[in-house]
């Protein structure tokens, strides 16, 4: 049987995964569907699946719409943002100004009471606390790609703008908001109605047991889950078909190291099934600690196993440039900045943090790496236009290839672990927004507090 990475296979799954299945909302029928097939497919593989499963919020939007009222413009094309406020059965009327930042002079007491189109670049502003503050009455974000319908997005980080409320949000495209500033637009009526409820997301994994360190993981993981009206192929249908393809051919091939095939619900509405993982891997880690079989320095609990996250996030498109972030120690970013030359796939080491689960394991102290393709057709992520027609079974037999010598060097050959155990220090503010995370996380999940306290502490 091919023990090689196959490109055409990963992209069978995410035929099946955005096509067959579709949108794979979290808490939907269509996101089990994901986590059935995940299954099948480990057990196809002779692995034992584990699922894990937990409740999510599941809002339907009911009824929408943006209207500008004067001048009498009439609907504008807009999608709301999933589980933000509803307004009124007879929606919000209100005076209309455009915001271009988050800081003054573009936010302050002028704000209070009128819709804010904020044209921002067209990032999502998850962190809006110095715009709410001065109690706008609703929020309309601008995308930063002509032609392009509205982003979905789901709200995540509720409590990210504690103590100010979230307002009604709804997203346009730039075209709107340049109609709308050339019109002079002064007053709109936003309506959003949303059915609320309670579903179940998943977390599905399976092991290729350790033949030598059995006691040492590695997580190969991706996201299952899309945005409403989202085929989600780039994102991640083809992080969660590379994951298969790998768990493949590793489960033919085998591995020193325990190599831990993941698929995560709920990425969407705030890294859920991620953090669901380790922050169960954490309540163990405290039970084992306070045994008396536990030896410091000796003995490892299941989470002190956990050696690395390598997380697949939006893969596969034909054009487009590769990019890795890291959320670890520096030898990391070196070993495949070193190995992307090697192997002529090169791949840009970027700044910052990449919004995705590898930061759930950054915030139980296991470091990770993020792979990600970008460039023009991310413009489509989150929006009806992430199909299967952007993606090129040659791109993923390049992340796959890549993946393939990554983990066979390190983890599945290598005699030795080369990477430290360590995750680095941010600053306060970067420290403060990822405490937040887990605070929220631990929260929504119903938790017990103690599992928000970071390593160490």
């Amino acid at each position: 049987m091919n023990q090689e990475f196959d490109g055409q296979r990963a992209f069978r799954h995410i035929e099946y995964l955005s096509k067959t299945i579709g949108a794979r909302v979290s808490g939907t029928p269509q996101e089990k569907q994901a986590a059935d097939y995940v299954q099948n497919e480990f057990k196809s593989y002779g692995l034992k699946p584990v699922e894990l499963d937990f409740d999510v919020d599941n809002d339907v939007t009911t009824a929408y719409q943006f209207e500008i009222l004067e001048p009498a413009l009439g609907e504008i094309p807009a999608l709301p943002l999933a589980g933000s406020p509803d307004t009124p059965p007879e929606g919000l009327t209100g005076e209309v100004v455009f915001v271009e930042a988050l800081q003054p002079p573009y936010v302050g007491p002028h704000i209070e009471g009128k819709i804010v189109i904020l044209a921002n670049d067209g990032l999502l502003g998850r962190e809006l606390q110095p715009l709410l503050k001065f109690k706008p009455l609703a929020l309309v974000h601008v995308g930063h790609t002509m032609g392009l319908d509205p982003n979905t997005f789901h709200v995540i980080m509720k409590e990210t703008n504690h103590p100010y409320q979230l307002v009604p949000t709804f997203h346009i495209t730039y075209d709107s908001a340049v109609k709308l500033w050339n019109a002079g637009v002064k007053r709109a009526r936003l309506t959003l109605q949303t059915a609320r409820g309670r579903g179940q997301s998943y977390a599905v994994y399976a092991d290729v047991k350790g033949s030598l360190f059995p006691d040492e993981i590695v997580v190969i993981a991706g996201h299952m889950d899309s945005v409403p009206r989202d085929p989600g192929a780039t994102d991640n249908a083809a992080g969660t078909a590379t994951m298969l393809e790998l768990a493949r051919i590793f489960s033919q091939r085998g591995s020193f190291r325990t190599l831990r095939f993941a698929a995560w619900g709920s990425e969407e509405g705030g890294l859920v099934g991620s953090f669901k993982y380790v922050l169960e891997l954490k309540k163990r880690h405290l039970q084992e600690k306070s045994s008396p079989d536990y030896i410091e320095g000796y003995s490892k609990t299941e989470l002190e196993q956990h050696l690395l996250n390598i997380n697949l996030d939006v893969l596969g498109m034909s054009i487009g440039h590769n990019a890795y972030n890291v959320v670890g120690p520096q030898a990391v970013k070196d070993y495949i900045h070193a190995l992307t030359c090697e192997m002529g796939v090169r791949h840009i080491c970027a700044d910052g943090l990449y919004g995705s689960d590898h930061l759930s394991f950054a915030n139980v102290g296991v470091p990770g790496v993020s792979f990600q393709r970008e460039g023009v057709g991310t413009h489509y992520m989150h929006t009806a236009g992430d199909t299967i027609d952007l993606i090129d079974p040659r791109q993923l037999k390049v992340i796959g290839d890549l993946q393939d010598v990554l983990i066979s060097r390190t983890a599945a050959q290598g005699y030795v672990w080369p990477f430290e155990r360590s995750v680095p220090t941010f600053s306060p503010a970067l420290q403060e927004q990822l405490v937040r995370r887990i605070r929220y996380a631990v929260k929504y999940l119903g938790m017990d507090p103690e599992l928000a306290k970071q390593p160490g502490s």
